[in-house]
C-alpha cells in the first residue's frame, strides 16, 4: 500500500517536469528506474529517436516524416505529427502537414482525427469540401490563390494565408477565429468580413484598403504592412491595445492612438 502511495505520488510529480526532468529522475535509483515504465512523456519526439527504448508507448506526442503504419506508434500516443506529400493519410494523425513540393487534390484525403493542418508553398488546389470540421488550426503556403466561400468548416480557431493568397473575403472567415493572418498580395476589401471573435489581425505588405467600420470590437493585436497608408483615427476600437505601422505610414494619428502604436 505504501510502495503504491509512493508511486501515485511520483508520478503525479512527475507531470509537473519536463521529459528530460522525467528521465533523469528515473535515473536516481532501482526504484525510480521502474517507475520510467508507467510516466508518460509528453512532449513532441521523433518516432525515430524512440523506436527501441522499452518504454516506447508511454510517448504522448509523436512526429514522423513519413507515412507509418498504426503498429509503429506508441499506444498512449495522443498526437501524431506527420510531413508527407503522399493522401493516404492515416486515420490517427492529428498535426498534418503537407511538404514544400505538395500540389495534388486532397478531397477525401484527410481523415477527422486532424487538428492542425498546413500546406506546403506550392499547394494551390481547391480546398472546397475537403477540411473536416475537427481542423481548428488552418494554414496555407506560398502558392494557394484559391476561392474559399464556403470551404472553411466553423471549426477554425487560427488561420493564416500565405503570400499569394488575393481573394474575396466576405463571408468566408468562419465565426469562431481568433488568430487571422493574410499574407504578402492581400488586398481585398474588409468590410463585413472579420467576425467578432478575432483577437489578433495581421495584414501584409500589399493591404491598402479602408478600414472604416471595419474592425470588430474584439480585436486586441492589429498589424499593418509597408503599403498600408489609410486613416485609422476614429477606426480604431477601444479593444486594441497594440497597433503594428510599418515607418512610411504618414496619415495623421490622434494622441490616444499613438500610445498604443509601434513603428517597424
Amino acid at each position: 500500500m505504501l510502495l503504491s502511495l509512493y508511486d501515485e505520488i511520483i508520478l503525479k510529480i512527475s507531470e509537473f517536469m519536463t521529459d528530460r526532468e522525467k528521465i533523469y529522475l528515473s535515473m536516481t535509483s532501482k526504484r525510480m528506474d521502474q517507475l520510467k515504465y508507467k510516466i508518460r512523456y509528453v512532449e513532441l519526439v521523433s518516432v525515430l529517436d524512440i523506436r527501441s527504448l522499452p518504454y516506447f508507448d508511454n510517448f504522448e506526442c509523436v512526429h514522423a516524416h513519413m507515412i507509418i503504419s498504426l503498429d509503429k506508434i506508441p499506444k498512449h500516443v495522443k498526437y501524431v505529427h506527420i510531413v508527407t506529400t503522399e493522401t493516404n493519410i492515416p486515420r490517427f494523425v492529428t498535426h498534418l502537414t503537407f511538404a514544400f513540393n505538395f500540389d495534388k487534390p486532397i478531397n477525401n484525403c484527410i481523415p477527422s482525427s486532424v487538428t492542425h493542418l498546413f500546406f506546403g508553398a506550392y499547394f494551390n488546389q481547391s480546398v472546397d469540401d475537403c477540411i473536416p470540421n475537427s481542423v481548428t488550426h488552418l494554414g496555407f503556403g506560398w502558392d494557394f490563390d484559391k476561392p474559399i466561400n464556403q470551404c472553411l468548416p466553423t471549426s477554425i480557431t487560427h488561420l493564416t494565408f500565405g503570400r499569394n493568397f488575393n481573394q474575396p473575403i466576405d463571408k468566408c472567415i468562419p465565426a469562431l477565429v481568433t488568430h487571422l493572418t493574410f499574407g504578402f498580395f492581400f488586398n481585398k476589401s474588409i468590410k463585413d468580413c472579420i467576425p467578432a471573435s478575432v483577437t489578433h489581425l495581421e495584414f501584409g505588405f500589399h493591404f491598402d484598403q479602408p478600414i472604416d467600420g471595419c474592425i470588430p470590437q474584439s480585436i486586441v493585436k492589429l498589424t499593418f504592412g509597408k503599403n498600408f497608408n489609410q486613416l485609422i483615427n476614429n477606426f480604431i476600437p477601444q479593444s486594441v491595445k497594440k497597433i503594428i505601422l510599418h515607418k512610411c505610414y504618414d496619415q495623421n494619428i490622434s494622441q490616444g492612438l499613438a500610445a498604443k502604436i509601434k513603428r517597424i
